[in-house]
């Protein structure tokens, strides 16, 4: 299977697979690493929305009183 590929980058069909293996791990973590750094600043965003909200919150029910 990995046979054809091998030869032509002069490899053994074992080196080639865990060539493969590699850069799909690598592919993996990079996109795993995108993903949680759009988390976090998702995260960021509404926990300064959540203080805001608060800070007005607190500044409504003072005017109440």
């Amino acid at each position: 299977m990995f046979g054809p590929a091998a030869r032509f980058f002069k490899l053994s069909p074992t080196v080639f697979l865990i060539c493969i293996a590699a850069v799909g791990t690598a592919l993996l973590f990079l996109q795993l690493t995108v993903s949680i750094s759009g988390t976090q600043k998702r995260v960021n965003k509404l926990a300064e929305e959540n203080a805001l909200l608060r800070e007005k919150l607190e500044r409504v029910e003072k005017t109440k009183k």
